[in-house]
């Protein structure tokens, strides 16, 4: 019905009476861009920012790249003794000389790396554990007077706090929040059911307006429930589409730049493998181990050997050097030691092989 003060076409709701908080408790009121539609659009019951804060998405996400890395520089690593592998590892059982919360040494360490935070273990009786409030100030004080030693024979003291990788990891993975909470208000757009009224400004009068209102909540309310509902032919029942090419593209931006942070592989961040005519993976095998190798000797060795008194080395899985290897072992085989003598092969082989050699301890 035409307004007789402005003489255009439009539907008034009073603001008064219970059918309008009925009505705003059931659906929410959307003014559509053309004027012969209104779309009812259901509220959605979830809040993506009070699921999780941008806060823990950041920490959870750091932790959980940190301690990936880790267990990988463990799987690479040689040298552990069997009695000291359940120590890197999570348990349930507190009693397994595990700290309170049951976190083994690589979620201890992926925690503080993630907080760059100073971390502080105790290692005595089989027990290796976070050093409580008056441990850690007797540690820290045994370290600066270098007389005490006493105080640091059990204790051991791990500094991230100039970690400033995560500081750059913070900000890209504060994007990939982002790009997610949006693509969840894309998400619940598309997933609203919209009910576009053929010319319903121009065919409902202002003496109708409330019966008009009532029937097109009990036309949402059974496509909601999946029940069959009576429709003019032009009348339009949609879904927004969900764009999620953008969102993808997004995505990969953010990925590409914590690859390139990490020094890691595309595929070792985003979980998929590399795909194309003959391709095996193989280079990406060979980025992998680059980028571990980093973090097994500036973290997880000088921590380990710290700790537990070993000395750790990097075993690499490239089988290529192998192969090319037995191929020089073959030629060397067929020279007489009078032309290459014994020295020079035995040199030749420990370089070929040096990744697979375990190092020897000084005096054995």
């Amino acid at each position: 019905m035409a307004d007789e003060n402005n003489n255009q076409s439009t539907l008034a709701i009073p603001e008064n009476g219970g059918f309008v908080q009925r009505a705003k408790a059931a659906i929410g009121w959307l003014t559509g861009a053309q004027k012969t539609e209104r779309i009812f659009a259901y509220n959605d019951p979830f809040d993506f920012s009070k699921s999780i804060s941008k806060a823990l998405f950041i920490e959870y996400a750091l932790e959980n790249i940190y301690r990936k890395i880790l267990t990988d520089c463990y799987a690479k690593s040689q040298g552990i003794s069997d009695k000291n592998k359940v120590f890197y590892w999570d348990s349930v059982v507190k009693s397994w000389g595990k700290s309170a919360a049951g976190a083994g040494l690589i979620t201890m360490l992926s925690k503080c790396m993630a907080k760059k935070a100073d971390l502080f273990l105790t290692f005595k009786e089989s027990v290796l554990r976070e050093a409580n409030s008056s441990e850690q100030k007797e540690i820290e004080n045994g370290f600066k007077n270098k007389d005490n030693k006493a105080a640091v024979s059990n204790g051991f003291w791990f500094s991230f706090t100039d970690y400033t990788l995560t500081d750059i990891l913070k900000v890209l993975y504060l994007f990939q929040y982002l790009i997610l909470a949006s693509a969840h208000t894309g998400m619940n757009v598309a997933k609203a059911v919209q009910l576009k009224i053929h010319e319903l400004r121009n065919t409902i009068a202002y003496s109708e307006k409330d019966q008009a209102a009532e029937q097109a909540i009990a036309i949402m309310s059974g496509l909601k429930s999946g029940k069959a509902v009576l429709l003019d032919a032009l009348d339009k029942i949609e879904n927004a589409a969900v764009d999620m090419k953008s969102t993808e593209t997004a995505i990969a931006f953010v990925n590409n730049l914590i690859s390139f942070y990490l020094n890691m592989p595309l595929s070792y961040i985003n979980g998929q493998l590399t795909t194309g005519i003959s391709t095996t993976g193989e280079s990406d095998n060979i980025a992998v181990e680059r980028g571990l190798e980093a973090f097994f000797n500036s973290i997880f060795k000088p921590v380990s050997d710290e700790i537990f008194k070993s000395d750790l080395s990097f075993v690499s899985d490239n089988w290529r050097v192998l192969q090319s290897g037995a191929v020089i072992l073959q030629t060397m085989s067929m020279l007489d030691d009078n032309i290459l003598a014994l020295d020079i092969k035995r040199n030749v082989v420990n370089a070929i092989f040096k990744d697979f050699i375990p190092t020897k301890k000084a005096g054995k």
